[in-house]
């Protein structure tokens, strides 16, 4: 398995980090929320561009978000509506929008959907990875769980893009679901090691797939410090907590 680090993270040591996301609308809500990221576990901040309305340039507020998260990895992420997002983008101003953020070296890592059109993924990959920012290519699905087959081939063809990161969360419709998947994670996780895995089975019914990351393989998991902003998340402090007390039995 590959490990690297990313502002004294250690990736791929096998403890799942816990990563907290920065969802604010306006300047006022990110203080807020800079405000309540202080009481809460994290080991990394994930900042959800797609909750900012369209009139504001992010990179003005990045200033405000390094200043509050201090020397914390900071993952950059636009979700689209298609994966869950509150708007959507088209591929060519996905790629603007992340290439100012790696031109202003303001991305320590950058989420890239898998959905993105083939050539615009190929080549924000190639410039994210040539400046050494670990990329995490990701797909949700917030229908289903797709079958074995359909999963374990996406997850393949995932892994041979050479991410640092392969991320697949999906929806579950019974236990049987999210015990298919965490399977596969632990399988991906083991066959697959050019890369590192996170793996979520969401909503309620898939929460144990939040804190499993040690034996499934999933190497970042998702908490709140407030507002969730997936289904399924759990409050950071006692996701940590919860960490630790699996790894103490």
């Amino acid at each position: 398995m590959r490990c690297f680090h990313c502002r004294g993270v250690c990736y791929g040591d096998g403890v799942p980090k816990i990563c907290v996301p920065l969802t604010p609308t306006s300047s006022e809500e990110l203080a807020d929320q800079l405000l309540g990221l202080s009481a809460a576990y994290h080991d990394m901040v994930e900042w959800r561009l797609d909750f900012l309305p369209e009139a504001i340039d992010p990179l003005t507020l990045y200033p405000q978000v390094r200043n509050g998260i201090g020397n914390v990895p900071l993952l950059i992420t636009f979700r689209s509506q298609r994966e869950g997002g509150q708007r959507e983008i088209s591929a060519q101003r996905y790629a603007a929008l992340y290439q100012r953020f790696l031109a202003e070296n303001a991305a320590d890592l950058l989420d890239l959907e898998w959905t993105c059109e083939p050539s615009v993924r190929q080549e924000i990959q190639e410039n994210a990875q040539a400046q050494n920012v670990p990329v995490i290519l990701s797909y949700h699905n917030f229908e289903k769980t797709p079958d074995d087959e359909t999963l374990w081939r996406l997850m393949s063809d995932m892994a041979s893009r050479r991410p640092h990161f392969v991320k697949v969360a999906c929806m579950p419709r019974s236990p049987q679901d999210v015990i298919r998947l965490l399977t596969l994670s632990e399988e991906a996780s083991r066959i697959h090691t050019d890369c590192l895995w996170i793996t979520m089975s969401m909503g309620d019914l898939g929460k144990i797939s939040r804190v499993s990351g040690c034996v499934t393989g999933s190497e970042i998991t998702f908490g709140t410090a407030g507002a969730a902003s997936a289904p399924g998340q759990m409050d950071a402090n006692l996701l940590k907590q919860t960490l630790d007390l699996l790894k103490t039995m």
